[in-house]
This record gives structure tokens, sequence and C-alpha cells, in this order.
């Protein structure tokens, strides 16, 4: 088998979110990633499968005036001997009932400094982060991180009656 580079892979999770009170929203999220380990291979060795990626999230949402908010994060991913831990804070502000901002700063412990901002537009969110590296290796990047640009929409019903209010994180 040479050069397999495309496979079925199968991932599942689970989100629990809840409100405490109009001020403190928070959620906890598990996943579990390559289900099926499948087979990955640039080489003849049919017997190279990707290893299981366990991820876990903690996050939340604290209202700190009438337009604005914090979001403090936490994840933690581990895939055989690498593990990987972020945690950051980001700052919301509602700009209005369609939109709103968000900046913010976190950090891949012991590895690099990120800063991010974007925005949510109805539904659609555009985000634009870049990392910093400070890490040992920072002589191989030169402390040059790297540029991220992320694009969600989110599907909403469009039945306009609110049956019950839930609370939906933002990431």
């Amino acid at each position: 088998m040479l050069f397999r580079l495309t496979y079925a892979d199968v991932n599942i999770g689970a989100l629990w979110q809840s409100a405490a009170s109009e001020t403190f929203k928070y959620y906890i999220g598990f996943s579990l990633h390559h289900v099926a380990t499948p087979g990955e291979t640039f080489l003849q060795d049919a017997t190279n499968q990707l290893a299981h990626r366990y991820i876990a999230q903690l996050g939340g949402d604290i209202t700190i005036g009438r337009y604005a908010s914090i979001s403090p994060t936490l994840l933690y991913m581990l895939q055989q001997n690498a593990q990987q831990w972020n945690v950051g804070l980001a700052f919301n502000y509602d700009v209005n009932e369609e939109f709103y901002w968000f900046a913010g700063l976190w950090t891949r412990v012991k590895d690099a400094i990120i800063f991010g901002t974007g925005f949510d537009y109805r539904g659609f969110k555009l985000g634009i982060s870049y990392d910093i590296n400070i890490s040992e290796f920072k002589g191989a990047t030169n402390s040059v991180g790297a540029i991220e640009l992320g694009a969600v929409y989110i599907f909403r019903n469009q039945d306009t009656r609110v049956i019950n209010e839930r609370y939906c994180p933002r990431f």
C-alpha cells in the first residue's frame, strides 16, 4: 500500500452547558477522535494508524456590563505521548443583537502565546489569530508565529418562537 492519504474517520463528543445565573454561564465537553484508528501512511507500512486523540474543554461566559463579557477557556488534548494545554481569556462586546466582537489572549502552555480577534454577525463568525512561538523551537521558527483564519456559520431554526431560551457558548 503506497501513499494511502484518504480514509474514513469517526469522532464522537459531548458538551454539557448550563447557566448558573444571569451573569455566569459555563460548559464542559469531552471528545474522542479517530475512534476507528484509521490507517495512514506515506510509505508501504500498512501498520501505521492514527492513535486516539482525547480532548477535554471547560469554559464560561461572565457578564461584566450591559454589553460586555469575558470568556475564560481551558482545553486539554492527549494523543499517545503528546499532550497540549491551552488556557486563555477573551473579551466579548455585543454591538447589537445581531453583531458581537471578540478579542483574546491564550497560551499553548510552554509553546506559544496566541492573540485572536473576530466577530459574529447573524450566526456567521470570522476570526483571525496569530501565535508567537516561545518554546525551544523558536530558533527553528526565528520566533515567527503563524496566522490562522477561521470561518463558521451556524444554521438556526427559522421558527422565531422562543420556547425555552438556552445558553449557547461562544467559541
